[in-house]
């Protein structure tokens, strides 16, 4: 056999592990989502949450970013030295490029917050742990449009994940409107630009 030779590869998209958590959510994924969200596990509803909104931002970020190619996305984003893989840089950049208000970006590095003890915790945690309520009661339920006393700790932060990604949605949708979508496989693309008709009016988080 010729040392080199390739049989078959040329022309397809390269699949490896990583490719797992780089692709975005499909329109027709959300039902199964929303499932994890809801039936999951606290650790499995804090961390599908947390990667969903995590390629939200990207998407957010590159609708106002000129026109990349792949590998420049790659080297934003992905790469080993990125300026971009992790969720608090995400945030920062989305605050500063696209005006995320500030309510958001402060649920939203909670959020980070919170998915991180639930990833690295070598221990069973979930929502009644004292120190993940306390910083949903004290960070994120103060920031949401309607009160949120009596609420349990979890759907807390299910509702107040649920109001920031539609915040983000429609911040990619006002940037892609603004130019042509960036040449990209991701196909968090297809779905935000598949649900843009259908969002309701966003709730007022200012006060």
């Amino acid at each position: 056999m010729a040392r080199g030779k390739r049989s078959g590869s040329r022309g397809k998209k390269r699949v490896t592990l990583k490719s797992l958590s780089r692709e975005g959510l499909r329109l027709d994924e959300l039902e199964a989502w929303g499932k994890e969200v809801s039936g999951g596990t606290d650790m499995a509803c804090a961390l599908v949450i947390a990667a969903h909104i995590d390629h939200t931002l990207r998407a957010v970020i590159l609708a106002y970013l000129k026109p990349l190619a792949k590998d420049e996305q790659e080297a934003l984003f992905e790469s080993l030295g990125a300026p971009l893989t992790g969720l608090h840089s995400r945030i920062l950049m989305t605050a500063a490029i696209a005006g995320l208000d500030k309510p958001y970006v402060e649920i939203l590095q909670s959020i980070r917050r919170i998915r991180n003890e639930f990833a690295h915790a070598p221990r069973s945690v979930d929502f009644s742990n004292p120190l993940i309520s306390d910083e949903v009661e004290k960070v994120i339920a103060p920031r949401m449009p309607t009160p949120m006393d009596g609420v349990a700790s979890r759907a807390v932060f299910v509702a107040a994940s649920l109001v920031t990604l539609l915040r983000l949605y429609n911040l990619a949708i006002e940037g892609m409107r603004k130019r042509p979508p960036q040449p990209s496989d991701d196909t968090l693309w297809g779905m935000i630009t598949e649900i843009g008709n259908r969002l309701p009016d966003e709730p007022d988080t200012s006060q």
